[in-house]
């Protein structure tokens, strides 16, 4: 029905646009494309500031970002 969606949809993409926003403060985070996401959300670059510009470092990492739980812990590695 138009006019229409999931909360938990809308809800995803709130908690997307503030990981992208956070995550600009220490690195360089590329969005995947919602159709072509199968579990990673950001594909991230380190970048180090160098004078005036960013310089990027030889060090990435993959993103998952996951609606707020209450009984879900922060869990790192893969």
């Amino acid at each position: 029905m138009p006019g229409q969606q999931l909360s938990s949809t809308n809800e995803g993409a709130q908690n997307e646009r503030l990981a992208d926003f956070l995550l600009s403060k220490i690195c360089a985070p590329t969005r995947v494309p919602r159709e072509q996401d199968y579990g990673l959300d950001f594909y991230c670059t380190i970048t180090q500031p160098e004078g005036h510009v960013l310089r990027s470092s030889p060090y990435s990492f993959g993103l998952q970002v996951k609606p707020r739980s209450k009984s879900d812990a922060i869990s790192y590695g893969g």
